[in-house]
């Protein structure tokens, strides 16, 4: 997805979505079943809602830093870009004398912002997906640190 542009198609799309879900219950059925391995039958309560406030807080405090360096990028992106728009780069609107066209200078305007709020858009989306591959790469080697747990006792 790091790769995506703004011509990606719904193909694409939908097929990243179909990996995710099929993802998310590669992990989280194989992580519940770590978590309650070894836990006696009276704890398991517990437990679940431990595991549940633990996850709930971790997705939280993840959607507010993917959206926080969403909105930085999307702004410095932003400014950048329309840094770069001048009346020497742009050959279908002359910048210096949209005032003399009124509603139709200021409508062109909108649409080269509309534009570069797009691209920014974009560029934004493609670093957050950049930290999540990033951290999803970090996060493998914790893999290893798990052993294989052997249930004991008459509660399984």
């Amino acid at each position: 997805m790091a790769g995506w542009s703004l011509a990606v198609d719904h193909e694409a799309i939908m097929l990243a979505g179909l990996v995710q879900g099929i993802g998310m219950g590669l992990v989280f059925i194989p992580m519940n079943s770590i978590a309650f391995a070894n836990l006696p039958a009276q704890l398991r309560t517990d437990g679940a809602s431990l595991l549940n406030l633990c996850r709930s807080f971790g997705s939280s405090i993840g959607i507010a830093v993917t959206t926080a360096l969403a909105a930085r990028s999307i702004q410095v992106s932003h400014a950048d870009l329309a840094g770069h728009v001048t009346a020497s780069v742009s050959s279908m609107i002359d910048v210096s004398a949209t005032e003399r066209f009124q509603a139709a200078g200021e409508a062109a305007l909108r649409m080269v912002d509309a534009e570069v709020n797009r691209q920014a858009a974009m560029i934004g989306y493609v670093n957050d997906f950049w930290l999540m591959m990033w951290l999803t790469l970090a996060a493998v080697p914790l893999a290893l640190l798990l052993r294989r747990q052997t249930p004991t006792g008459p509660n399984f």
